[in-house]
């Protein structure tokens, strides 16, 4: 082997040998780690809403038939940071606050009503539902929950919704009288043979509670007519309204955010 072949296979031989040794040691890279920056943020935005009845006398009695005005509407804060979305839950409830249905409650007490064109004597026009110009009603039926109506347009800061959700409601004219009396016991009147009114004991007494026709005549156990043993029975419209941001929402979720607001649908888990 000559010197020059000699001189080549030590440098392939060292070579190798640095190779070996490079894959075989620790690799150390420079490297280094910052400090921790906490990047807090705080809302700037707020949503201030209102709900106003201007037409609603809340010391007003009513009689069967007659339409009482009730015209809620939601008016969004000048002091508002955004535009939003809005929409109002209507509940019913009897006079202990118990929950009642809207469909029971169409059945029993009274419906929603809009004002319709005025009749040619001038006189208002009252109709059954909501004002479907400016307002849709949710498609679920949430039953002793109340309803929800949602409002079509975006509502800018210093805006009020127009038209109200309703304007009035009409309580039903065959709305029933309840038993009131706790110290007397009261029976449904019927005619004797002689056309005399007696007590109708057939049952028993009527508790308190009872709901009956509003014209029927309730007497003691002699017969005697009782006029304080009923009353027409008190009830309760409750009307709630909540508002989202419009900004970086969309139509598709806006109406999903206020049933979650409002408790009638629960939030989807992940």
């Amino acid at each position: 082997m000559n010197k020059n072949k000699k001189r080549m296979a030590k440098g392939i031989a060292a070579a190798a040998l640095i190779g070996v040794i490079a894959v075989g040691s620790t690799l150390a890279y420079l490297s280094s780690v910052t400090e921790t920056k906490t990047n807090k943020f705080t809302s700037a935005g707020n949503i201030d809403a209102t709900i106003d009845e201007t037409n609603w006398d809340e010391k007003e009695s009513y009689i069967p038939g007659e339409v009482k005005a009730k015209n809620p509407q939601i008016t969004n804060s000048a002091d508002s940071s955004t535009p939003i979305y809005t929409g109002v839950k209507i509940e019913f409830t009897d006079k202990d606050g118990n929950p009642i249905s809207y469909t029971d409650f169409q059945e029993n007490y009274g419906k929603l009503q809009i004002l319709g064109t005025s009749s040619s004597e001038g006189k208002p026009v009252w109709e059954d539902g909501i004002n479907t110009s400016a307002w849709e009603m949710a498609v679920n039926d949430y039953g002793t929950n109340g309803i929800f109506v949602y409002y079509k347009n975006i509502l800018a800061a210093g805006a009020q919704t127009d038209p109200a959700v309703f304007d009035g409601l009409k309580v039903n004219g065959a709305i029933k009288k309840v038993i009131t009396s706790t110290t007397t016991e009261v029976y449904p009147a019927i005619k004797d043979e002689t056309g005399k009114l007696v007590a109708d004991k057939t049952n028993g007494p009527l508790e308190t509670g009872t709901a009956v026709d509003q014209y029927q005549v309730i007497v003691d156990g002699n017969g005697n007519v009782v006029e304080n043993a009923t009353g027409l029975p008190e009830f309760n419209v409750n009307v709630t309204g909540y508002g989202v941001q419009a900004t970086d929402s969309t139509k598709d979720n806006y109406k999903d955010e206020l049933l979650y607001l409002a408790g009638l649908e629960q939030r989807p888990t992940e």
